[in-house]
């Protein structure tokens, strides 16, 4: 058996090696006509068709103006950051006035499609030129297909896996246990209410958890009044994270074209990168807004703020999509240091993206943070919350991490202050028994020595 499996994959590779050109164009062909029946099914729902299409061509509208002197691919991540931003808002603003439901958001899309479509000038030239760009890396990308028969190879077997993971997220339902628990449940509920407010739960996480995702669920379910679509979410971000990076070796690290696209591909092709791409949960978002926030802050202009507010935007509404981003300040702090200090960036430039950053946050990410704090009384989380996030390991890596998180909450929360010097109290206890039993075993101290026992936990 095992046999019989080498010798078809071995059979496979050789045909697509040795025919990759015409394989290549079949499967290009084959992924746009996959992609033309996501269309034509989206637009089988009604007018709710109009509720996705609309956001999608005025955040185009939009995006020409900020990148008139970029490429292609720097057009693309710029549409979908200024597209998520756009839905975040509308979400926003729909909740606040208890109206999300299809007619508010149609109204809205609308809109905001006329501001676009009468405040952008040059919308042809831009879109030719768009069209032009195209054509020219597509030709360059098949002549360099044609003189790397390996890298045909890879790009064959990506396109059969893009292919393969679009018919999946169509026809398996997303019933991760993320899914059906979290991310779209909590969407069903604001559908039903019209509103993001909190609600009663026996999964504390639908209510408190940062939005930004599902706001991009709400955004597809009201435009399909389906969940077919919503895979879509993280498979864009999927995709659009291999374009930041080969922006980032490409401009960076001045890394050669094919080697570029090899190193893209093998990120393509990660077993988690792969395993999420189709999910509807929220890590490729979270990781791809903040890739995005660091590719465009080290590829900045110094004569130009753009990309540095670019940067903040990004970093704040990752922000909004999992608490996990706060992993990534520390890093981008000792960053902004080093280059403070090799006077690669002014201390006026770091303020403007401070700026950006904190007025972005408040406009894109804050909404739970305040809802959350005035139900409450936490920015983060119900006690419930708190508490399921605690470590409980006595190790000293744990009861440091525990430290930082208590020496946070005080900071954020003060109506709990009690709660949480118990909390501390508990885990120093615990720091504490642990690190003396492990010395009284090292030295073979008795444990029924007087005083012993009251340091046992």
């Amino acid at each position: 058996m095992i046999f019989l499996k080498l010798l078809f994959l071995s059979s496979t590779g050789f045909l697509i090696w040795r025919f990759n050109q015409k394989i290549l164009k079949y499967l290009s062909v084959l992924l746009l006509l996959e992609l033309t029946a996501c269309f034509l099914l989206l637009a089988l729902t009604g007018y709710q068709f109009f509720i996705v299409l609309l956001p999608i061509i005025s955040s185009y509208f939009f995006a020409g103006l900020l990148s008139k002197d970029e490429g292609l691919i720097d057009k693309l991540n710029i549409w979908f950051l200024i597209l998520v931003c756009q839905v975040i808002l509308i979400g926003e603003s729909l909740s606040l006035l208890t109206a999300i439901n299809g007619h508010s958001y149609l109204a809205a899309t609308i809109l905001i499609f006329l501001v676009s479509f009468f405040t952008v000038k040059d919308k042809k030239q831009s879109a030719l030129d768009d069209w032009a760009q195209f054509k020219e890396y597509k030709s360059k990308l098949i002549i360099l297909l044609k003189e790397n028969q390996l890298l045909s190879f890879f790009m064959a077997v990506f396109l059969i896996s893009l292919i393969w993971r679009i018919f999946l997220i169509l026809y398996v339902p997303p019933n991760s246990w993320d899914a059906m628990t979290y991310h779209l449940s909590r969407v069903a509920y604001w559908l039903q209410n019209g509103s993001i407010k909190h609600f009663f739960t026996h999964y504390w996480g639908q209510a408190v958890n940062a939005p930004n995702t599902e706001f991009l669920y709400l955004w597809m379910m009201v435009g399909s009044k389906l969940d077919r679509f919503c895979g879509f979410v993280q498979f864009s971000c999927y995709l659009l994270s291999g374009t930041l990076l080969f922006i980032c070796l490409r401009r960076y690290l001045k890394t050669a074209i094919a080697a570029s696209l090899f190193i893209v591909l093998i990120w393509y092709s990660f077993p988690l990168m792969v395993a999420q791409s189709t999910s509807t949960q929220n890590d490729h978002v979270v990781a791809y807004f903040i890739m995005f926030s660091l590719v465009y802050f080290l590829l900045r202009k110094e004569s130009l703020n753009k990309r540095l507010a670019l940067s903040a935007t990004a970093l704040a509404v990752s922000a909004g999509v999992k608490i996990t981003f706060v992993f990534y300040l520390l890093p981008f702090a000792l960053i902004l240091f080093i280059f403070f200090l090799k006077d690669k960036i002014s201390l006026r430039k770091i303020f403007f993206w401070a700026l950006v950053f904190l007025t972005a946050f408040l406009l894109l990410s804050s909404y739970n943070y305040i809802l959350n704090y005035l139900d409450y009384g936490n920015f983060l989380s119900s006690r419930q919350g708190v508490h399921n996030h605690s470590i409980e390991s006595i190790s000293f890596k744990g009861f440091s991490s525990t430290l930082a998180k208590h020496l946070f909450n005080l900071i954020t929360n003060q109506s709990g202050l009690r709660f949480y010097l118990g909390n501390f109290a508990y885990d120093y206890c615990r720091f504490i028994a642990a690190t003396g039993e492990n010395l009284f075993n090292k030295f073979n101290i008795p444990a029924n020595m007087p005083g012993v026992s009251s340091l046992t936990w």
